[in-house]
C-alpha cells in the first residue's frame, strides 16, 4: 500500500496542487509573452523521452534498476 501511495498518490497530488498555480500564472501573463511556447517545448521533450527510452535506457539497465527507477 505504501508503494502504491508513493508511486501513484504522491505524483498525482503534486500535479493536482500545482495545476491551479500554473493556470493562475498563465492568466496573469501578457499576451505577447507567448506562453504556448512552453507547452510546445514540454510536448517535444515528452516525445523525445518516449522515443529515446527503448533505445537508451532499456538496453543499458536491468529490469530491477528500471523497476526501482519507476517507483
Amino acid at each position: 500500500m505504501g508503494l502504491l501511495l508513493a508511486a501513484i498518490g504522491l505524483p498525482y497530488f503534486l500535479l493536482s496542487t500545482t495545476g491551479p498555480l500554473v493556470q493562475s500564472w498563465v492568466a496573469r501573463t501578457p499576451w505577447s509573452a507567448r506562453v504556448y511556447r512552453y507547452f510546445s517545448l514540454s510536448n517535444l521533450a515528452s516525445l523525445l523521452s518516449l522515443l529515446c527510452y527503448p533505445v537508451l535506457i532499456e538496453p543499458r539497465s536491468s529490469l530491477l534498476q528500471q523497476a526501482q527507477g519507476w517507483s
